[in-house]
């Protein structure tokens, strides 16, 4: 068995890297990146004029949320691997595979920015890279929805907060499969279908992964014989 240190670092490195991503994305997303999402063809050389200030900062922030979630892939393994190492391996690996696709989605971003920022940019080319950005990372959200499901597993024992938060991420996961699934398979599935199914998996998808990172920085809190009697008593 590791030692409860290496269990507690694991611990801490997963809770804060799943915290700083969730701060970051709660920045970044709703001012600036939904308006271009949402935005008509006709308004968007005005959303563009108004988010050039900060799209750098945007780019930026998913570059965070990039290195935090290879952070939470790594820790989020080490911290399992004593429970179930096929599991956890399976589980970190879809992480790992989930943040391949988002760095291939920030690249997209980064060329955006390079041509946001030069003197004659043309309003559609940026859009369409910012769109590839999300049609990327949306596709890479179906391996992130199996990775909940098998994280969901991992977490969940007999003690009712754990069991809470594993029934959490579950349903999350289910979300995140099924609406980034149907979007390959229907046509129009984001204008028309994708709020109204994603607003029954919504606390889910929020809370989930949030509650799990408080647990996991209480649990690196914890002292050493604490943590060695719980791990003795799990495996």
């Amino acid at each position: 068995m590791r030692s409860s240190q290496s269990l507690r670092k694991s611990a801490v490195l997963s809770g804060i890297s799943i915290l700083i991503m969730a701060i970051v994305a709660l920045v970044i997303m709703p001012t600036i990146f939904k308006p271009i999402f949402d935005a008509d063809k006709g308004e968007l050389r005005d959303v563009f004029t108004d988010v050039k200030p900060f799209f750098l900062s945007g780019v930026l922030g998913w570059v965070i949320i990039l290195a935090t979630d290879v952070m939470v892939s790594w820790g989020l393994y080490r911290y399992y691997k004593t429970d179930s190492n096929l599991k956890s391996e399976l589980m970190g690996g879809l992480r790992l595979l989930y943040s391949v696709g988002l760095g291939i989605g920030v690249v997209q971003l980064v060329r955006a920015y390079l041509l946001l920022k030069s003197s004659e940019y043309s309003v559609m080319e940026v859009y369409n890279l910012v769109i590839s950005f999300q049609s990327i990372w949306q596709l890479s959200l179906i391996v992130f929805g199996v990775h909940l499901l098998v994280l969901s597993a991992l977490v969940c024992r007999k003690k009712t907060f754990r069991q809470a938060i594993s029934l959490l991420l579950f349903v999350a996961g289910v979300g995140y499969t099924i609406s980034n699934t149907a979007n390959l398979l229907i046509a129009d599935y984001d204008e028309l279908y994708r709020e109204k199914i994603e607003i029954i998996f919504i606390l889910p998808m929020l809370l989930g992964e949030v509650l799990l990172a408080f647990w996991l920085l209480w649990r690196g809190a914890k002292s050493d014989r604490i943590v060695n009697q719980e791990k003795l008593i799990v495996s």
